[in-house]
């Protein structure tokens, strides 16, 4: 998977530790608002559902507690 659409996300030259749920509950909150006008939201969704060790926050969900509840969406979506 190319990962060309990272260069115009919205998280680029952002401090990598908002991301993770570890970090504090602010930065995760602040992190998946962030997302909401990010114009690379779905191909950063998609590397995460791709990538089974995916962690942190992805296309503004948090993962690794997402993915089950994503890939079913997807499955149902797709008929």
């Amino acid at each position: 998977m190319t990962d060309a659409w990272r260069k115009q996300a919205t998280c680029v030259g952002l401090p990598t530790e908002w991301w993770f749920e570890s970090e504090r509950t602010w930065r995760t909150t602040l992190a998946k608002q962030l997302f909401t006008d990010c114009v690379r939201k779905e191909p950063c969704l998609a590397e995460a559902l791709a990538n089974p060790t995916a962690q942190g926050v992805w296309g503004g969900h948090c993962f690794p507690s997402a993915r089950q509840r994503l890939l079913k969406i997807r499955r149902v979506e797709a008929g």
